[in-house]
């Protein structure tokens, strides 16, 4: 069938928010807490500093006036609507600027920067003046002044009232406002880590990766094959089927890959199957190693062999001891058939291996494709299914030849890791081999409906895989410079 989109630029413009996928949201946000902890500290630091600098303290200067009437009575009722009444005239006049003006000349100031307030105390013939001004000794200084001026303006509306002091002013010590900088860096945190994981937001939604299951049809030139959900890495122990800790969507997901590869030998007689990725860290080891482990379980007769020389990871995984078998000597005999005594054989999996445990340099000289087809035919011969890793596609050429002397090849990408563009690279790369690809396996998906199943929620790993860094073009387009864990050999 005609994919209707092949450009993964295109394919990814073109997704829209039915397409957005949380988990992988979740992911980035995770993968880059310490980038938003450390942009709410910024800004906390950011806003302490900014309030501290542009501070400006405000000191406040009382005093407290008995109001009484002039005839001397004592009658409290009297006392009271006149407190009342001379409040009112206080704020009338303090609001004037026949006020503000006899302070100014009286304290020779060009302006008055201060805010006079006069009330009365609930209940009481008492009076209270205030001002609050930059300084302690401003404060003090305009509210003398305007205590030694109000009776000037206040005696022509209220010439009966008469106020005695009963709480002289005094310079006060400490500011009645305060810089609140530990409100304020509270406030610069929360925003700081609102902005920087909005950005982390918006980089993921539009970030070209496969997210989930829908977009490998949309992004990729191949089509879905299976789906691997997300496993939590056990501690020193591969993420194998057999652990009898793996879940039951884990384990699940690796039988219906077992049977899509047998109904491809069934079906077109396919035995040889190569297994890669576009780029390391992707579970391509993995994927290869549980295949094989999932046709050995149904008696079948399975080698898996080794071929990714740069890196090779089967015998760690199966914990194999390999010895004078490694088997790239096998290349330099002159004969076939004595590929025999590299085999390793594992009572424990019911699997043979060809392994090594070296890493090389020189694949080329090692692969040579005539030797390699006429290996992989003799294994054809002797077993049910071989099952070979290769070196991931976008670093070296090793696939080519290895691809080519397979029935069939599986990409295995992981979810929400490598570009489209890089993924589609490698599609292209190993369909001009020649040979069938069946489609991708999305791996270590959190997405998938089998990762629910599995009820494990954080990533494990199986450490450094990083042999391939100063080979391949594309190191630049890994999405994760950090290698995170899950399903990832």
């Amino acid at each position: 069938m005609e994919k209707t989109l092949r450009n993964p630029r295109q394919a990814g413009s073109q997704i829209g928010f039915e397409d957005i996928s949380l988990t992988s949201i979740l992911r980035d946000l995770l993968r880059n807490i310490l980038l938003i902890v450390l942009s709410a500290l910024i800004f906390a630091g950011g806003f302490y500093i900014v309030k501290n600098e542009t501070f400006k303290p405000q000191y406040k200067s009382e005093a407290t006036f008995l109001v009484s009437t002039r005839d001397g009575s004592f009658d409290a009722y009297s006392n009271l609507s006149t407190t009342i009444q001379l409040n009112q005239v206080f704020k009338m006049i303090l609001d004037s600027d026949a006020l503000k003006e006899a302070v100014k000349t009286d304290l020779g100031l060009t302006e008055l920067d201060a805010t006079i307030t006069a009330s009365n105390v609930a209940e009481t013939n008492l009076l209270v003046l205030s001002v609050v001004a930059p300084t302690p000794s401003d404060s003090y200084k305009i509210l003398c002044s305007v205590i030694k001026n109000y009776p000037i303006f206040s005696d022509e509306v209220m010439g009966n009232a008469v106020m005695d002091v009963f709480d002289a002013p005094s310079v006060p010590t400490k500011p009645i406002n305060s810089v609140g900088g530990f409100k304020w860096a509270v406030i610069g945190f929360l925003a700081g880590a609102v902005l920087m994981a909005a950005a982390v937001i918006l980089l993921s939604y539009f970030k070209d990766t496969v997210k989930n299951e829908r977009q490998v049809e949309k992004k990729l030139d191949t089509k879905l094959y299976a789906v691997i959900p997300h496993e939590k890495k056990r501690k020193r122990r591969g993420l194998l089927v057999t652990d009898i800790t793996s879940s039951f969507g884990f384990r699940e997901a690796y039988n219906k890959l077992r049977s899509r590869v047998e109904r491809e030998y069934s079906r077109k007689g396919f035995k040889v199957f190569a297994i890669s990725s576009p780029l390391e860290n992707e579970g391509k080891t993995t994927v290869a190693a549980n295949l094989a482990l999932s046709l050995a379980k149904k008696k079948y007769k399975v080698l898996m062999a080794d071929f990714d020389l740069r890196n090779p990871a089967v015998a760690k995984i199966f914990e194999l001891e390999v010895g004078d078998r490694e088997f790239t000597s096998a290349f330099g005999d002159s004969k076939v058939q004595d590929i025999e005594k590299y085999i390793i054989g594992d009572d424990k999996t019911g699997i043979d291996f060809l392994a090594c445990t070296r890493q090389i340099d020189n694949v080329n000289n090692v692969l040579r494709r005539g030797v390699l087809s006429s290996i992989v035919n003799e294994l054809k011969h002797r077993y049910d299914y071989v099952i070979i890793d290769t070196p991931p596609v976008a670093f070296v050429s090793d696939i080519d030849d290895v691809a080519s002397a397979s029935d069939a090849s599986i990409l295995v990408v992981r979810e929400d890791y490598t570009k489209a563009m890089v993924i589609n690279d490698s599609i292209d790369s190993m369909t001009r081999t020649g040979t069938p690809l069946l489609g991708a396996v999305l791996n270590n998906s959190l997405g998938s409906s089998e990762a629910f199943g599995s009820g494990y929620a954080y990533y494990g790993g199986y450490g450094k895989y990083s042999g391939y860094k100063k080979y391949g073009k594309y190191a630049k387009y890994d999405s994760s410079s950090k290698k995170e864990g899950g399903n990832e050999r």
